[in-house]
């Protein structure tokens, strides 16, 4: 079952640097200082003058691009207190009621819902994907693992793999990124990602998300999936994790 949940477009906040929102810096109205021969040479000195204010806007325009999420660039990530301030901005904006904690950094998903003292099924674990080349955000239940056969038949994809997970699952996919290998922050935008979730989250109740920096809140599954646009979809095998230890094969659905 695929179910796609759309959201309005709404105005996301920007990171804002000094000057306009563009990233160029302001033009200063009066002559800056200089010594004689800047006086004497007036054309010399506005041309030193503006290429210098050119090669800054270039630097702040890069600075801005990398916080937004220039996922081209090797490492590129945004700032993920950017991404935590746009993820609640629109929690806010869609009037979605959450907890939230501050607390250890958190290991792994297991341990983030130790410290809240809930059921893995309960707790978020995030892992981010590539499919054909497309960065894709996956929320499941913490006692789940991924079906990546079976996601990449339901959505008709060639190609499907792993980029970042929790510090099980490669620290290369950490480099470039804040802080030290742990839970990963389901928060899409951090990483240009679009956001799919298993419907075991968006059915049963409050879930905790974690949100990096120790961080993270409890909120409705189905009111996350809504707030960030995410698309619902089985994605999750028959293997559950069990709490002490070991798994077991649920029943065929």
């Amino acid at each position: 079952m695929l179910q796609s949940i759309s959201t309005p477009l709404c105005k996301e906040l920007v990171a804002r640097t000094a000057g306009d929102l563009n990233g160029y810096p302001r033009f200063m109205t009066t002559n800056p200082e200089g010594d004689p021969t800047g006086q004497a040479n007036p054309s010399a000195g506005r041309d030193e003058t503006v290429s210098r204010r050119l090669a800054e806007a270039r630097r702040r325009k890069a600075v801005l691009r990398s916080e937004q999420g220039d996922v081209s660039t090797p490492g590129g990530v945004m700032s993920r207190t950017v991404a935590v301030t746009r993820f609640l901005d629109l929690m806010a904006v869609r009037h979605i009621e959450f907890e939230m904690r501050t607390h250890h950094e958190a290991r792994h998903a297991r341990h983030l819902a130790s410290m809240w003292e809930v059921g893995l099924s309960a707790t978020v674990r995030a892992t981010l994907m590539a499919m054909d080349g497309s960065p894709v955000l996956f929320a499941v239940p913490a006692d789940r693992k991924i079906d990546a056969p079976g996601v990449r038949a339901r959505m008709g994809v060639v190609a499907i793999s792993v980029l970042r997970g929790d510090r099980g699952v490669g620290r290369v996919g950490w480099e470039g990124m804040e802080g030290h290998p742990g839970a990963l922050p389901c928060l899409p935008d951090m990483f240009g990602a679009s956001l799919m979730i298993d419907p075991e989250l968006t059915g049963s109740g409050p879930i905790v998300i974690g949100l990096g920096g120790g961080q993270s809140i409890r909120c409705d599954g189905t009111r996350l999936a809504e707030a960030c646009g995410g698309t619902v979809i089985r994605c999750v095998g028959r293997t559950r994790l069990l709490p002490e230890g070991g798994m077991v094969d649920d029943p065929p659905r």
